[in-house]
């Protein structure tokens, strides 16, 4: 919920200056998709410095009330090689270019919380996680020692987030209440949903999902099991 009582009595986020909004954007590639609001990253990086300054302002603003600057996200269902559909996020520009900005905050936090069963990263597959436990597996068996193995994936692990309770666990394990509160106004806000490249009329808000495309959802999704994954 924007505006709410844990986002207003947290530490406010540094300021970002426009040369770290310019770096973010620079960091799309030239030709990412727009945003809904029409917008690519690199638009907004052809703004000179004293407007990216003002964004910057706006920005503060924004995660002081946690309240987006841009409202709404589509959900297109995109086919998975396997079967089934994948939803992907087409979320603002403006939204899109603060959450790389707020990256490195993420990566300070997970750097923080490191766990061993967190195997999802930059450059780790879910094909080298099941490569590596066989070539576990497979020593201890020609080394004679008893060993168990145990692959565990999420079936739609964003969908069933229930957002209420990512709020609660993100000020436990001490995640940025403002990066949360924005990410979760955005998660909350009105959506249009694509299905086969079809625009359906209807527009669907709930407690559940976080979006995959968000720059901070990965770590979110990290937030939110942490407490359950440390209990077993």
């Amino acid at each position: 919920t924007p505006g709410t009582p844990w986002a207003s009595t947290q530490a406010p986020l540094p300021q970002l200056s426009a040369l770290q909004i310019r770096k973010a954007c620079a960091s799309f590639p030239p030709h990412t998709a727009v945003g809904i609001d029409d917008l690519r990253p690199r638009h907004l990086a052809l703004l000179p410095d004293i407007a990216l300054e003002l964004l910057a302002r706006l920005y503060s603003f924004s995660e002081a009330l946690g309240t987006p600057l841009h409202m709404g996200a589509n959900i297109v269902f995109l086919p998975k090689p396997a079967g089934g559909e994948r939803p992907i996020g087409i979320l603002p520009t403006l939204y899109r270019v603060w959450g790389r900005c707020r990256r490195p905050l993420a990566d300070q936090w997970e750097q923080a919380h490191q766990r061993r069963y967190f195997w999802a990263s930059k450059g780790r597959s879910s094909e080298r996680a099941v490569h590596y436990q066989g070539v576990r597996m497979e020593h201890a068996r020609a080394t004679g020692a008893a060993a168990a193995g145990l692959l565990t994936d999420l079936a739609k692990a964003y969908e069933y987030v229930n957002r209420d309770k990512l709020r609660r666990f993100a000020h436990v394990h001490g995640f940025p209440a403002a990066a949360t509160e924005l990410s979760l106004a955005t998660y909350a806000s009105t959506r249009r949903i694509v299905v086969q490249g079809q625009c359906s009329h209807w527009f669907a808000v709930g407690g559940q999902t976080i979006i995959a495309g968000c720059s901070l959802a990965t770590t979110l999704l990290k937030v939110y099991t942490l407490t359950m994954f440390d209990a077993l």
